[in-house]
């Protein structure tokens, strides 16, 4: 049986977990989405040919 690793315990984990704590417990996207008129504009791509498949496997 192949071992896999958690996210929680890969090496970057602590960084990430840091950067939430500094900065991420108080963001709020909605509160973002209402002071920054442009951001879904800014944060938006057009993907014509990718559809998504909605089909179980």
């Amino acid at each position: 049986m192949a071992m896999t690793l958690r996210c929680d315990r890969a090496p970057a984990w602590a960084q990430l977990q840091s950067s939430f704590d500094t900065a991420g417990r108080q963001f709020d996207v909605r509160h973002a989405f209402v002071d920054d008129a442009g951001r879904f504009e800014r944060f938006s791509q057009e993907a014509p040919y990718v559809l998504p498949t909605c089909r179980r496997t």
